[in-house]
């Protein structure tokens, strides 16, 4: 599925049941289309049959299930296996894991990028928090942040520019919660959501925009 912004394109694939040559042969028909990176083509226990479908792409690669814990993106450094890594903070022993991760990528000269679970403003602010205090968090990072119509942090939601979010600069993660909106939306969640299978609530779950980029 692809995933737009502007003029960036990422091919978020996650099919385990096509072989490496499938994938040499789509991604040589879609390279014309300006692909920013294929995410994840192949599957995450086997880093260095990546490494050799990267050798033979014409597009680059993105690990993401491969590289969501510390051990995992050290196997893929060290097969060579993406031309970046996508990391999530809720797989790698929370943030101190995700920025071990980032420092072991930044010193393979790989740039990273932050996976996204539909994080509040809380979320949001830490993972800008995270993307600012790295120099290789230099592509685009998702997020289901512009999906939002309300937030559980004071003033409201995080404001875009463009695809750009400034860094909080408040203490700590820069944010406040707003407790009232906190209440709220418990609430809402016992009453409207609790108990309820996903099908019947209607979460279009892929037909979003979710791509940022931190503005610093």
């Amino acid at each position: 599925m692809p995933h737009v912004l502007q003029n960036h394109y990422v091919l978020a694939v996650h099919d385990v049941r096509r072989s490496a040559d499938y994938y040499v042969r789509m991604l040589q028909r879609l390279e014309a289309h300006g692909i920013e990176y294929a995410e994840q083509p192949l599957p995450a226990g086997d880093p260095a049959e990546m490494a050799r479908l990267r050798a033979r792409s014409p597009v680059p690669l993105l690990a993401h299930e491969s590289s969501l814990s510390l051990e995992g993106t050290l196997a893929v450094i060290r097969c060579g296996g993406a031309d970046a890594l996508q990391l999530d903070p809720r797989f790698d022993a929370g943030i101190a894991g995700a920025r071990t991760a980032a420092q072991v990528a930044e010193s393979a000269g790989l740039p990273v990028v932050t996976h996204t679970f539909g994080e509040t403003g809380v979320g949001t602010a830490l993972m800008l928090q995270l993307h600012a205090a790295h120099r290789n968090f230099v592509l685009d990072n998702q997020t289901y942040y512009p999906n939002l119509t309300d937030d559980v942090i004071l003033g409201g939601p995080l404001d875009f520019d463009g695809p750009f979010l400034a860094v909080p600069t408040a203490p700590g993660l820069g944010v406040e919660l707003d407790r009232e909106r906190v209440a709220h939306w418990a609430a809402y969640y016992e009453s409207e959501v609790a108990g309820r299978p996903p099908q019947e609530l209607g979460d279009r779950y892929y037909d979003r925009d979710y791509l940022i980029r931190p503005h610093i």
